[in-house]
């Protein structure tokens, strides 16, 4: 059983490591949970300058640049992870 759940999780403004001249604002994640237990991403959404929600899913380079990114980043996933916790009592 895992030890987390589905989310959404909330972004207000991220620079992507990897790419530091772009930065993703008020966008949320679809944080799932794979058939192992552990956290995986299944999209991104956020409103373009329309205001019309574009979403992202794996393939779409974002997307792939994106959470291969957060991966990396022990601190993002650190807040992923604890918002995700079956033991978050916040």
């Amino acid at each position: 059983m895992s030890r987390y759940q589905p989310i959404y999780y909330w972004i207000d403004e991220y620079a992507i490591p990897s790419l530091p001249s772009i930065v993703i604002y008020d966008a949320h994640l679809d944080v799932d949970i794979d058939s192992d237990g552990d956290i995986c991403f299944t999209q991104i959404a956020m409103r373009d300058d329309n205001d019309k929600v574009v979403r992202f899913i794996k393939g779409d380079w974002l997307f792939d640049i994106l959470v291969k990114n957060i991966y990396a980043d022990k601190n993002m996933m650190s807040y992923i992870c604890k918002e995700a916790s079956l033991d978050n009592d916040e």
